[in-house]
Parts: structure tokens; C-alpha cells; sequence
């Protein structure tokens, strides 16, 4: 691996030394989110602390990418999420690699494993992501080829990553903390003129946590919620995360659904842990927009509005509905609320292609012991 390590860098630094660069182009981003809660008094009895709500920058960033060659592309960029600041994409793309061609990406960059772990939170349709993103870091560190076959109808992503630190991206090679990750997609249906896609997709990633402790929790549709269910565990040996993708679109509609059943392996005689999730939902345009699909491992990208919002020209943007249905579960014995099933309702007013509000309701199921109510609001701004 030494070996490996040492070539790769050697061939960046060569790549590096003759590149020429061009741009950087800027830009950035802010979410402003605004929440409130209700939840049941059985559920009080778990979460005795809970607010009534709150309101958070959900996050601050800046980028800059550019072209450090004629087929080298690199970004940069860093957020402000939870008062800390952490790498977001920091990489060198390399393109069209010579006598291959392909991809080879290098850096801090998504993982390829789901289809919403390569989408910006700039495109995403609810204000927070499906269960599937909480069993894994959507971004690490480390290195991944991507190819496409049969033109574009085919494509498949290998990759590397080091456990890293989600903050720095930073990363100790030691107990064999590599992790892999395969990923192949097949579109059925690809009529870019008509706006009519249909894609399946299976992948795996196979992991060997740092110091043996694994840390897991599905992403619930409000983030200032408590953390309903969650677990930790110790002396693992690895985890196992098999994925299966849909994604439909036709014209202003589009459904999408993933399922990730992850498996904890133990290095004692431990049984091992299950934590099955999975989602699907469903959107539509009413203003007749789609959604732009960049591509399997580019997943989504920015909405080209018909109408931005205009009052002189009695224009009034786009606007989106959105329905969705989230489960996750923990099959531990030592985990003692081991299900959650949300129901989210959107509703996404898009002034223009950069500037968008998002009106959230979520209903959340806790093990049966529990429901809550929730109410959110986000002003969002990207450039």
C-alpha cells in the first residue's frame, strides 16, 4: 500500500509541476433554517430536554474550482456547520486519462454509494437528507476511478478512502482503517431532449473502522431535533453497506428510492448488528420545470427556472410538492428505541435558479412509543 501511496503522489506532483491553471471561479452558499416541534408526552419521557424549536444557520460556505490543466479540473471548499469549520470538497479531478480514459479523482470528495450521496445540498428536494446518508460519511478522504460505457447508458465508480476525520479530512494509517467502495448504474431510459430518465443502481462498500469503533445514526428530516435513534459500536472488525437505487423522471415528475442494508461485524463472538433503511419519494413541478440530472455519480444540479420571481412582469418562480417516506432500523439488542419511520411533506418555492424557500412538514414514528410534529422553514441562497 506504501508502494501505491508513494506512485500516486509522484504522478500527481509531475501532473502538477506542468499544469496551467485557469480561473478560479468563486462561489458560495448560505441556509438559514427556522424549526418548530411538537412531540407526545410519551415521547417526553426519552427526551425530557427537547426544545420547542429553534432557527440555525445550517450552513456557510465558499468554494473556488477551476482547471489546473487542459484535463485536470480542482475545488476547494470549505463550510461552517455546527459553529466548526470542515473540508467539504477539496480535489483534483483528473480526466480522460491517457490510454484508459476515465476519471481518477484525488481528494476529499462524496463516496460513491448512493444517489444522494453525490448531490450538492443546493438540489436536494427535502431540507434534509433520506436515512440511508446516516451509516457513513457522505465525503472522505481518498482516491476514485469513474468510467462510462455504451454511451453514458453504463457507468461504474472504484475507490479507496482512508477513515478520516469529517472535519479535516485528515486520516492515521493504522488497523487497516482503507475502506472500498463499487458502485455500477445502468440508465433504461435516457431522452435528455424530453427531459425522461430512468436509472437502476447497485453498490457496496466494505469498512475497517479506526480503533475498532463504528458510530451510526440515520439522518432524520429535522436537524434540531434530538437524536431519536443512534448506536456505537465497539471491537469491530468491519461493516458491510449493500445499496440498491431507483431514479425516475418525466419531464416535471421524478421518483427516487434507495435501500441500504448494513451489517456490523464483530472481531468477538458479538452476533452481528443489522441496520436496514431505506426511502422513496416522490416530486412534481407545478410551474413545469425538472429537475437536472447531471449524470450517475453527478446525481442532480441547479433547476432552470421558466419564470424567475417578477412582480413588475407578473412572474412568481417555480414552485415544487414533494411527498416522502424514510425508515431506519437498528436490530440491536442494546439499543433501546431501534426503529424510526418519518413521513416528510415539501412544498419549494423557487424565486430563481439561486434562490429558493423550502417549507417542510415531518411526522415522526419512534419505535411506536412516540410521535412528533414538526414544522420547518429554510431561506437558502447559492452562487
Amino acid at each position: 500500500m506504501k508502494q501505491v501511496i508513494f506512485l500516486l503522489v509522484s504522478t500527481l506532483w509531475s501532473l502538477l509541476l506542468t499544469a496551467q491553471t485557469s480561473g478560479p471561479k468563486m462561489g458560495g452558499r448560505f441556509f438559514l433554517d427556522f424549526s418548530t416541534f411538537q412531540a407526545d408526552d410519551s415521547l417526553d419521557i426519552y427526551f425530557p430536554d427537547q426544545a420547542a424549536g429553534g432557527v440555525e444557520f445550517r450552513t456557510v460556505s465558499l468554494h473556488f474550482k477551476g482547471a489546473a490543466a487542459e484535463n485536470m479540473d480542482y475545488k476547494v471548499q470549505v463550510a461552517l456547520q455546527g459553529g466548526k469549520i470542515r473540508f467539504q470538497d477539496v480535489y483534483l479531478k483528473i480526466k480522460n486519462l491517457a490510454g484508459i480514459g476515465g476519471n481518477l479523482w484525488l481528494g476529499h470528495f462524496p463516496e460513491p454509494l448512493t444517489i444522494s450521496s453525490s448531490v450538492s445540498s443546493n438540489y436536494t428536494v427535502f431540507m434534509e437528507r433520506n436515512p440511508v446518508s446516516g451509516y457513513m460519511p457522505r465525503r472522505n478522504t481518498g482516491l476514485m476511478y469513474e468510467q462510462t460505457a455504451f454511451n453514458d447508458h453504463i457507468a461504474w465508480q472504484l475507490a479507496a478512502f482512508f477513515d478520516a476525520d469529517p472535519s479535516t479530512g485528515n486520516a492515521l494509517v493504522k488497523d487497516q482503517n482503507i475502506h472500498y467502495n463499487a458502485r455500477l448504474t445502468g440508465m433504461l431510459m435516457q431522452d435528455e431532449e424530453h427531459n425522461r430518465y430512468f436509472m437502476l443502481g447497485a453498490a457496496y462498500s466494505r469498512r475497517h473502522p479506526t480503533d475498532g469503533n463504528y458510530f451510526y445514526r440515520p439522518t432524520q428530516s429535522s436537524n434540531l431535533e434530538p437524536r431519536f435513534i443512534s448506536g456505537q459500536s465497539t471491537q469491530v472488525e468491519s461493516v458491510s453497506l449493500p445499496a440498491a437505487q431507483l431514479m425516475l423522471i418525466t419531464g416535471p415528475f421524478s421518483l427516487q428510492g434507495e435501500y441500504v442494508h448494513g451489517r456490523i461485524f464483530y472481531q468477538n463472538t458479538t452476533p452481528l448488528t443489522e441496520i436496514p433503511s431505506y426511502y422513496a419519494f416522490a416530486s412534481f413541478f407545478l410551474t413545469g420545470e425538472h429537475r437536472h440530472f447531471k449524470g450517475s455519480y453527478g446525481g442532480f444540479g441547479r433547476v432552470k427556472i421558466n419564470k424567475p420571481f417578477s412582480p413588475q412582469k407578473k412572474q412568481w418562480g417555480a414552485w415544487e410538492i414533494a411527498a416522502r417516506m424514510g425508515y431506519s432500523h437498528i436490530k440491536d439488542p442494546a439499543t433501546p428505541l431501534t426503529y424510526l419511520r418519518e413521513y416528510t411533506l415539501g412544498l419549494n418555492w423557487y424565486l430563481n435558479s439561486h434562490t429558493r424557500m423550502m417549507f417542510n412538514y415531518v411526522r415522526s414514528d419512534v419505535n411506536g412509543q412516540g410521535f412528533e410534529n414538526a414544522g420547518m422553514m429554510r431561506v437558502q441562497v447559492n452562487f
